[in-house]
C-alpha cells in the first residue's frame, strides 16, 4: 500500500517534471527564433547604417567643396546683395545674423550640431547672393579643408 503511494507520487512528480522538461524546450525555441529574428533585423540596420553614414560623408564632402545656396523667405530684412552675413552661436542654436544683428535664419538643434562640426576650426563665408521678391538666396562656403 504504502509502496504503491510512494510510486504514485514520484510517478506524478516524474510526469511534473516531464511537463516542465516540455515547457522549458518549448520557451528555448521561441527565444532562439525571436534571437535569430532579432540577429536578422540587427544585421539589416548595421547595413543600413553603413550606407546611410556613406551617404551624409558624401553629402558633407561636397559642401566642403562646393558650399550650399540657401533660400530664407524674404521678410523684409535690411540687407543688400554681396553683404556679408555672420554665423552665431546662441544657447544650442546657430543664427546666421546681418551686419545689423538682423537674425535671418535659426537653425534647429540638429542642424546646429552639424553646422558646428562643419565649421569647426575653419574660415567660412556667408554672403547675399541675390534678393528676388519674396526670396533671398545666400551661399555658405568652407574657404579651409
Amino acid at each position: 500500500m504504502f509502496n504503491k503511494f510512494y510510486a504514485k507520487i514520484k510517478g506524478n512528480k516524474l510526469e511534473d517534471l516531464d511537463r516542465r522538461i516540455e515547457q522549458c524546450k518549448n520557451q528555448i525555441k521561441v527565444l532562439q527564433f525571436s534571437k535569430e529574428e532579432k540577429t536578422k533585423k540587427l544585421q539589416h540596420l548595421k547595413l543600413e547604417n553603413e550606407i546611410l553614414t556613406e551617404k551624409y560623408l558624401r553629402i558633407i564632402e561636397l559642401i566642403l567643396d562646393r558650399g550650399i545656396i540657401i533660400d530664407i523667405l524674404n521678410k523684409g530684412y535690411k540687407i543688400k546683395e554681396w553683404d556679408n552675413l555672420y554665423l552665431i552661436k546662441r544657447k544650442e542654436t546657430m543664427v546666421i545674423c546681418s551686419k545689423n544683428n538682423e537674425v535671418i535664419k535659426i537653425f534647429n538643434k540638429e542642424e546646429s550640431k552639424e553646422l558646428e562640426k562643419i565649421i569647426k576650426n575653419k574660415n567660412y563665408s556667408i554672403v547675399v547672393t541675390r534678393i528676388e521678391g519674396k526670396y533671398i538666396k545666400i551661399q555658405f562656403r568652407v574657404k579651409d579643408r
